[in-house]
């Protein structure tokens, strides 16, 4: 499922959003991390991001954050769930800001080379 979520610092409010909130554990055989949600409507959802994006359309314009995510464990009718997609959306926020600002993070791949995907076309929903 590919969803886009324009991020303001807004929508941080809107779910006030904290790393008490998730947790990330792993599956046997699996490269991802799986994220379960610890609190609120979605408790014990699991999900994985896979492909994250973020585009700038104009300086003045807030960053724009695509990404795409798979249902682990819980009900399949979040995968069509608008509240869920911006729910998950800024859990991703608050995710990249510790990364931030923990210093933790990484851009590109292991093997050194600048991207995984260096296609320009922009991505459709689906």
């Amino acid at each position: 499922m590919l969803t886009y979520l324009v991020v303001y610092n807004r929508r941080q409010l809107l779910y006030n959003i904290t790393d008490k909130d998730y947790k990330f554990t792993s599956r046997d055989g699996d490269a991802l991390h799986t994220v379960e949600l610890l609190t609120g409507t979605y408790k014990n959802t699991r999900y994985q991001y896979g492909q994250v994006r973020t585009t700038v359309s104009e300086e003045d314009e807030p960053l724009k954050l695509s990404f795409q995510w798979s249902l682990v464990k819980g009900d399949d009718s979040l995968t069509k769930d608008k509240d869920f997609n911006n729910y998950i959306g800024a859990v991703l926020q608050n995710i990249i800001e510790q990364a931030l600002e923990d210093g933790n993070f990484k851009i590109g791949s292991k093997n050194g080379a600048d991207s995984t995907d260096d296609n320009t076309e922009e991505s459709t929903p689906q």
